[in-house]
């Protein structure tokens, strides 16, 4: 038996174009083909046979071949076949030498042989059938599914909610345009021989980045209330419109007018300070290079100062130089390590015990009833300002600033130098000479703490007024003379263990 139907190439069926259409899509992957005309003779997809390459073509022949189509080119008039049905067996044979021959079934008869044949034929027949709907099924379904989804297309394009971005619009346009003036970001301040002053309402930078973000809200309403189609308009659009117009609302800087003036004031007082009567022979003043850096710097921050110019739409310019004028004063190197000396008035002494980047050392020839002072010393290596952390500080006793107090310099957290008090005589450091220091000597002696680890370096050097490097019952007497005015400790030495 030889069923040959489906192989007769008169029997080939030629897809309509709304199949031969989705089988394109399916084999190019985009929804762009389009060859069923609307009825106006246009096309909603942008692709049509005639526009498609050399390559898709073959791409089209080769998802043809694998799924059962034939892909027809007729001088390019493009056609998609198929066959009738598949799966059908071209001929069955049996018998001797390929001859086509009834089946024979020797232990059946003429009735049973026939019911074989049609339950075959019956069988297949079903079968073929079956396969073929649900072929057509499958596409039928994969055409809602390409309809669906150029519906949600069609829909996202053309259905958008602008009642945010109206109200958006409303809320922000008397910034837009200032209702009394009419004039956008001006406002009336006065009147001068007849004609109208103004002035800016909000800074140039915030009210541009504003004006727009209603520009782009507007013209997006327009868009979408106008005759016209509003292709391409979707609702993330919408969104975007009204959430930049509500930010660059909220974002507007009122123009004040005035610039601040008060850090970049300060600054310039400092600098001009620090470099009042610099000469570049001082051996303890700063270096050339830090000195001319600062003198350049304090000259731009006085030019921008005299500017009348600039207004708080500028103060990130006055802003900005007062952050180099401070970092230019920073800078100051000095010829000479961080320390103090005497003032010009003072006669005071240093002694030091640790040099390196801390010194530490004891101040001597200090007056009786005074001690220490900052009027008696001076910074060299450093200038001082409180707020930047560099600072001369004087430190106190329990009982005053005679032996035990100190002077010590900081450079920001970083301490540069440590001097303390020695007032000999003074040995509780209230600066004075007196009996309750005799008491402390003889206390010391009873005790047997008369050393210096016992008593610590400068109190144990101020108990030493003979300066014999100990502290005995000769030191306590010479206290106790100097009291009772029959003799005067002296102020000017130092033991030479020291």
């Amino acid at each position: 038996m030889t069923v040959a139907y489906a192989n007769d190439p008169a029997n080939v069926v030629v897809l309509p174009d709304n199949q031969a259409e989705e089988i394109v899509r399916l084999a190019l992957g985009t929804l762009n083909f389009d060859i069923t005309a609307n009825t106006d003779g246009s096309y909603t997809g942008s692709l049509q046979w005639g526009g498609l390459s050399g390559d898709q073509i073959s791409q089209i022949g080769n998802f043809c071949a694998t799924n059962g189509y034939t892909l027809v080119n007729n001088n390019g008039a493009y056609t998609i076949t198929r066959k009738p049905f598949d799966f059908i067996t071209s001929s069955w044979t049996f018998g001797i030498s390929g001859e086509n021959v009834n089946p024979v079934v020797e232990t059946k008869d003429e009735t049973d042989v026939q019911k074989l044949n049609n339950a075959i034929t019956e069988g297949y027949d079903s079968y073929v059938s079956e396969i073929r709907q649900s072929r057509l099924s499958l596409y039928n379904q994969l055409n809602e599914v390409g309809k669906r989804v150029e519906q949600a297309e069609n829909a996202r394009n053309s259905t958008v909610d602008i009642t945010s971005l109206v109200w958006a619009k409303k809320y922000t346009e008397s910034a837009y345009i200032n209702s009394t003036s009419g004039l956008r970001n001006q406002k009336i301040v006065g009147v001068v021989n007849g004609v109208f002053t103004y002035s800016k309402i909000y800074t140039s930078a915030s009210y541009q980045k504003f004006q727009d973000a209603y520009d782009f809200a507007n013209s997006v309403l327009n868009t979408a209330t106008g005759a016209a189609s509003a292709g391409g308009l979707t609702q993330s659009i919408i969104s975007k419109a009204y959430m930049g117009l509500i930010k660059a609302y909220q974002a507007l800087a009122p123009f004040s007018g005035e610039a601040k003036w008060k850090q970049l004031d300060k600054y310039i007082a400092l600098a001009q300070s620090l470099t009042e009567g610099y000469s570049e022979d001082d051996e303890n003043g700063y270096t050339v290079e830090s000195y001319n850096a600062l003198m350049n710097e304090l000259t731009i921050a006085n030019d921008i100062r005299l500017n009348s110019g600039y207004d708080c739409e500028s103060q990130n310019i006055i802003d900005n130089e007062a952050d180099d004028l401070n970092h230019a004063i920073n800078s100051l190197a000095y010829k000479v390590q961080a320390n103090i000396i005497s003032s010009e008035d003072s006669e005071i002494e240093f002694v030091v015990i640790t040099p390196g980047a801390r010194i530490v050392g004891q101040v001597y020839n200090l007056e009786e009833g005074v001690g220490l002072t900052k009027e008696l010393v001076k910074l060299v290596g450093m200038y001082e300002d409180f707020e930047s952390g560099k600072s001369l500080n004087v430190f106190s006793t329990t009982k005053g600033l005679g032996t035990g107090a100190s002077y010590q310099g900081y450079d920001g957290p970083t301490q540069k130098f440590y001097y303390v008090a020695v007032l000999f005589g003074d040995i509780n450091g209230d600066t004075r000479i007196d009996g309750t220091d005799k008491s402390s000597v003889n206390y010391y002696l009873i005790t047997g703490q008369n050393t210096k680890d016992a008593m610590g370096d400068a109190k144990f050097e101020a108990a030493d007024v003979n300066h014999d490097g100990n502290v005995d019952e000769n030191d306590a007497k010479l206290i106790e003379d100097h009291y009772n005015y029959r003799s005067v400790i002296s102020q000017s030495g130092h033991s030479s263990e020291s």
